[in-house]
């Protein structure tokens, strides 16, 4: 397996940045953007993942979500991929920044 970097959202400029390798990868929230908050909108919009912090014991420079891909074909990440950009536009522009850290 090859590590890939990408840009998630080309919409959102660098509000949500991916890296992974394997079976899952993490999308990197813009900075002051809560990695829970994003994981609870991306859940009402129909995308189940994970808050990167809760595998920390110590609080992020960066929060992210873990998102695994590894059971699903290109068609399904695409159109998950799409929901998900459309979902946290609006965190990413929005008074939704707020840290609940």
């Amino acid at each position: 397996m090859e590590s890939r970097d990408v840009r998630v959202c080309r919409k959102m400029d660098s509000a949500l940045n991916a890296t992974g390798i394997g079976m899952y990868l993490v999308a990197y929230v813009a900075p002051g953007i809560d990695d829970r908050l994003a994981a609870r909108i991306a859940y009402t919009s129909g995308v189940d993942t994970v808050p990167l912090s809760t595998f920390s014991v110590r609080r992020l420079r960066r929060g992210g979500l873990v998102l695994g891909y590894s059971a699903y074909d290109a068609k399904s990440i695409r159109a998950a991929t799409k929901q998900l950009c459309d979902a946290l536009s609006n965190v990413a522009s929005g008074p939704a920044r707020n840290r609940f850290h």
